[in-house]
């Protein structure tokens, strides 16, 4: 483990842990084939060596002290018993309870791997004093499934770069297929297709974002957090995904990136130069040969072309000014429409007494309630922002350069407003790859003439397809290598025998992390357990007694 001579020579330095313990969280919308993604996933990192140990999180939370029923059948109600298990769990433990859980599980599968097999860890003696915490060499945990953006950071604050999250994709249309597949054989064929397909599409709305439950799924939210995306549309297409994917994260020198993950980088390191109040979104367009056309972020237009950039003499962001216009003019729509209801008498009198119409206004918007005024479509507006953005950055530039932009493909971090799809329609774009989804966009709806969505089965029409391949976040530790060839110019094959994970790990001291968290999740537990108790004591010492005769 420790090196002969450290840094200058002065001291020892630690060395790299060859075969490191590697945590993988799948993150799926429903309707996607998981036992196909978890045994293709399996049998892949069995190629490079690594032993794996798959993690349930809907079983392994059957095990809380929630006492809420979840029946096997049928599918679709099967699942709405497990979102609902799983949504009280967050509700009393956190929402990032179900990752501690999964935390809890690998440390008991470790320690029962120390103990029926002994293991050389690799690392010094005291890296960990107890079975669970000492790092078993070539081994990997899958946990099957992650719902929640905090899950998804909890895990990463304590793995590091050894958490890695899978996102699989399927398009919506197949999924709903599946699931009424599933839900009509789960209940013996007595359902029919309509009714099958109306509780498919119910569940899959329920399974994207739970709006109306604080604690509920964010798998919408959780998707875009993926360290790779795979297309697990059928049997072939995640076969190979995970194949080209698994390979670059054991170290083949022998892959280079893709158009998309090269553009959707670009895309990436565009949006971080942006700094917008709400949020940073860049695009790339480039043409069809792989070559760049133009970027562009949001940001804030400047006088002879383009957008401000730090360091300009005089810079007018919303930054600087300090505020962001389009919430201060949302507001002054609500307060004007408040005010005319309040004068046209059609506001109950208590509200009425509730003050002016700013006063009004103001209340409304501190109720964060999914059902309240601050939720509303009102509140989604876009026209009042100075901001200009991405994509419509990066076509105005090509446009003010003479770039043309036909048949091109854009990449952008964040699926078009419909402000900006009308825009590409009538540039010429053919192709648009996304990588986060924007439900609050209307563009498939009021454009449904010239685009579709995760379709292309119409030529004439432009396709707007989520991203596939390596995120940009893992971009650099994927695609950066070193030489690829011998002192005498011959080309290094990638070789078995020298296969490790793209993770460097000097010392495995997420252990400690791994403590930590175990022991706090332990202790809500218990806390949970004793008032369960206590509520069943009061419970039985309320219940009225029998009379006893004299």
């Amino acid at each position: 483990m420790l090196a002969k001579k450290g840094v200058w020579g002065m001291k020892p330095a630690l060395s790299l842990v060859p075969n490191p313990e590697l945590i993988f969280g799948i993150v799926a919308p429903i309707g996607v084939d998981l036992d196909m993604v978890t045994e293709q996933l399996i049998a892949k990192l069995r190629e490079m060596e690594y032993a794996t140990n798959e993690l349930r999180l809907t079983k392994l939370m059957r095990e809380l002290p929630i006492r809420q029923p979840i029946c096997d059948t049928p599918y679709v109600q099967s699942y709405k018993d497990r979102i609902s298990f799983a949504n009280e769990a967050r509700k009393r433990y956190g929402d990032d309870a179900l990752a501690a859980l999964a935390i809890s599980a690998v440390r008991a599968y470790r320690a029962q791997i120390h103990e029926t097999e002994p293991v050389e860890s690799g690392t010094p003696e005291d890296a960990g004093e107890t079975p669970e915490e000492r790092p078993v060499p070539g081994r990997a945990y899958v946990i099957r499934q992650l719902k929640r953006p905090e899950e998804v950071a909890l895990l990463r604050s304590v793995y590091g770069r050894q958490f890695i999250q899978i996102s699989a994709f399927s398009p919506e249309r197949s999924r709903i297929k599946r699931i009424e597949s599933q839900e009509r054989s789960s209940r013996g064929g007595l359902v029919s297709e309509v009714d099958a397909h109306n509780i498919a599409f119910e569940i899959v709305s329920q399974d994207a974002k739970e709006n109306l439950d604080d604690h509920g799924q964010r798998v919408r939210d959780a998707f875009p957090l993926g360290d790779v995306f795979i297309d697990a549309s059928t049997s072939k297409a995640c076969s190979l995904s995970l194949d080209r994917f698994v390979k670059l994260l054991f170290g083949s020198n022998e892959i280079g990136p893709t158009r998309d993950e090269y553009g959707m980088y670009m895309a990436k390191s565009a949006s971080l130069r942006s700094l917008d109040l709400s949020r940073q979104v860049g695009a790339a367009v480039f043409r069809s040969s792989g070559e760049i056309i133009t970027m562009g972020c949001n940001e804030v237009p400047k006088a002879g072309g383009g957008t401000y950039w730090s360091g300009d003499d005089r810079d007018q962001r919303d930054i600087v000014d300090g505020s962001d216009p389009n919430e201060r003019r949302k507001t002054e729509v609500l307060v004007d429409v408040i005010d005319r209801l309040k004068r046209s008498g059609f506001l109950s009198e208590e509200i009425a007494q509730e003050g002016d119409a700013y006063q009004i206004t103001k209340k409304l918007l501190e109720n964060r309630n999914p059902e309240s005024v601050s939720e509303s479509k009102v509140m989604d507006l876009l026209e009042f922002g100075r901001i200009i953005h991405a994509e419509m950055s990066a076509l105005t530039d090509a446009a003010r350069k003479g770039l043309s932009v036909q048949n091109a493909t854009l990449y952008c971090t964040t699926f078009p407003c419909h402000m900006c799809a009308k825009h590409i329609v009538a540039s010429g774009i053919a192709r648009v790859v996304y990588l986060e989804p924007y439900p609050k966009s209307f563009a498939a709806e009021l454009h449904g003439d010239s685009i579709q969505v995760e379709d292309n089965s119409s030529p004439e029409k432009i396709v707007f397809e989520p991203f596939v391949g390596i995120a940009p976040f893992r971009y650099r530790d994927l695609f950066e290598k070193g030489k690829r060839k011998y002192s005498g110019g011959l080309a290094q094959r990638w070789n078995r025998g020298e296969r490790r994970p793209m993770v460097d790990v000097f010392f495995p001291a997420y252990f400690i992390a791994e403590t930590q968290v175990a022991a706090e999740f332990d202790r809500l537990l218990q806390v949970d357990e004793t008032k369960s108790l206590s509520d069943d004591q009061e419970a039985l010492s309320t219940e009225p007694q029998p009379e006893t005769g004299a």
